[in-house]
């Protein structure tokens, strides 16, 4: 038997984690406008749903450090997700509906750093064999997206949700299949220790650098169904263009360990902003080129594979074992969260419908050159020295 057979429940999980985001929240601003909502009030959804993971997902990454229970708070922010969104089928398309959906949103994304941290613990740091699971997220993502366009082509909007809540139960499922590994060796951590560390000008750049990123993320995670749509693409066209980034970003991560041993953090991580900032300038003036839009889409393996695989191996290695859980969420509740808090709440202002999608793809790709900026204007060297002697990670 594969000696790697035992990470299936921790592959499937990530699987439906990011398949979620692939049939939910990737088609939530199609759903509202059947609902009847306009893009102010779909980016208010966004940005208040992901203001309340910051705060919900901090008070998380918190209690399941002290009490080394990422499991047990992965499995009840999935509960909280179904509980919320269940009702959404039954009452009418009022304020209160978009409360159960910012609920929902906001619980399910307050977990997003538990499941890192299982399939971390899993992969026993090994980035390789992490990057392998993790895979498993972009063929959730890729599959559930295309799905749901299918859906949506032969049925009405309302595809989103029932889907959604199958694949949300179906996570909580496989949770019971995985199991907890807290780092029972690992000394106490104060908060102030913590506190330390993120104090430091490495992490500062980091987190701001982050903080852009998303920020420039905002309108594609928000409006890039009706973006396509706008510009002529139906249906499964849809789902397939929009997962074809997917699939880039999952041809990423076979080479992602040894991407980082050779090239380290802050390199990667300013190439990555600097090619997701012509991304963005070119996905805002030339959608309607299919060529160009599949190249775009392509970019996505260094926009989000090559983001998201150093980020946390740069967190993996900068925080102490005890400070997983808080290290993790800086970067998937905070710089996630409030970076896509701000660029969802200037989508709205922006986006116009579809009328402002060059001026907000614009701003995108402004974002993303002055992360770049933030990280150039911090030496190597201070990169180099900050890593945690008690958190190496295998390559």
């Amino acid at each position: 038997m594969n000696k790697y057979w035992y990470l299936w429940p921790y592959a499937v999980a990530s699987f439906l984690y990011y398949g979620f985001i692939g049939c939910f929240v990737s088609y939530l601003a199609l759903y509202l406008i059947d609902k009847g909502f306009d893009s102010i009030e779909i980016g208010a959804v966004f940005a208040i749903s992901t203001l309340a993971r910051v705060v919900l997902g901090q008070l998380v990454a918190y209690l399941s450090d002290v009490k080394q229970q990422h499991l047990g708070f992965y499995r009840l922010g999935l509960m909280g997700a179904i509980l919320f969104l269940l009702p959404c089928l039954f009452i009418p398309n009022n304020y209160g509906f978009l409360l159960l959906i910012i609920l929902s949103l906001g619980c399910f994304m307050s977990v997003v750093s538990q499941v890192e941290l299982l399939c971390l613990d899993a992969a026993k740091s090994n980035v390789k064999v992490y990057n392998r699971i993790r895979l498993f997220g972009s063929f959730g993502f890729v599959i559930c997206a295309i799905f749901m366009g299918k859906l949506l082509e032969i049925g009405s909007a309302i595809a989103v949700v029932y889907l959604g809540l199958v694949v949300l139960l179906s996570g909580f499922l496989i949770s019971l299949k995985m199991i907890n590994a807290p780092h029972k060796q690992a000394q106490q951590s104060s908060v102030t220790d913590f506190v330390n560390k993120c104090c430091s000008s490495v992490f500062i750049a980091f987190l701001l650098s982050s903080i852009l990123l998303h920020i420039s993320f905002a309108p594609f995670i928000s409006f890039f169904t009706q973006y396509l749509a706008l510009n002529g693409y139906k249906g499964v066209e849809v789902g397939i263009l929009f997962s074809l980034g997917a699939a880039a970003e999952i041809v990423f991560f076979f080479f992602a360990g040894a991407v980082v041993a050779r090239f380290g953090f802050r390199r990667l991580l300013i190439f990555g902003l600097l090619i997701t900032a012509i991304r963005w300038y070119l996905q805002g003036r030339y959608i309607d080129n299919l060529p160009l839009a599949i190249i775009t889409q392509c970019l996505h393996a260094f926009s989000f594979g090559l983001m998201h695989s150093v980020s946390v191996q740069f967190l993996r290695q900068y925080f102490e074992p005890k400070q997983q859980g808080r290290g993790q969420f800086m970067y998937f509740g905070i710089a996630f969260g409030l970076g896509t808090a701000i660029g969802s709440w200037l989508t709205g202002i922006t986006w116009q419908n579809g009328l402002g999608s060059e001026l907000t793809f614009t701003w995108a790709a402004v974002s993303c050159l002055i992360g770049a900026l933030v990280l150039w204007l911090v030496p190597n060297t201070q990169f180099l020295q900050s890593m945690s002697v008690n958190s190496k990670i295998k390559v």
